[in-house]
């Protein structure tokens, strides 16, 4: 099975652009407090990092993974690794800007951006061998031991045995 089928490759082109946006707020966010409202950069990071956190969780839900799973049981997973987020993008901003100063908020920003983005892949990893669903109606599995032994990665039909062989 190719790694970069299409449907793939559309959930891909999904996930990065809700990253985006989440981005874009993040950051527009913290620019407004730190520049605008003159909160300091540290506690501006952390709310622009809640309202990116609650935009990604809802337009990935609706838009790149299509989950119709009730929120109770895909959020708390969520939540605990927002959490950690969270409290890493804390530690990271107030160590960067502590050593760089608060004029250089935006640099330290972005070099904790790239921590915890490394962190939040990292954690979200798991599940992406987990049993999914494609447009096509297949059952795409990761890598599974068959009883003989040998690792197997296929696409199984769904549905009775009948419709096995009919183009979808």
């Amino acid at each position: 099975m190719p790694l970069w089928r299409a449907d793939i490759l559309r959930q891909f082109t999904r996930f990065c652009g809700v990253g985006a946006i989440a981005a874009m707020i993040h950051y527009g966010l913290l620019v407004a407090l730190v520049e605008l409202f003159r909160i300091p950069p540290v506690p501006a990071s952390l709310a622009g990092y809640i309202a990116a956190t609650v935009v990604s969780y809802l337009l990935n839900r609706r838009l790149t993974y299509a989950s119709d799973r009730p929120h109770i049981e895909a959020f708390w997973r969520f939540v605990a690794v927002a959490a950690a987020g969270f409290i890493l993008t804390g530690l990271s901003m107030n160590v960067l800007v502590g050593l760089w100063g608060p004029a250089y908020y935006l640099l330290s920003q972005m070099l904790t951006t790239g921590l915890v983005m490394f962190w939040h892949f990292t954690a979200h990893k798991p599940g992406i061998t987990q049993i999914a669903r494609n447009p096509r109606g297949y059952q795409i599995t990761g890598p599974v031991k068959p009883p003989g032994g040998v690792r197997d990665r296929r696409r199984r039909p769904l549905g009775p045995a009948s419709l096995r062989g009919r183009s979808v």
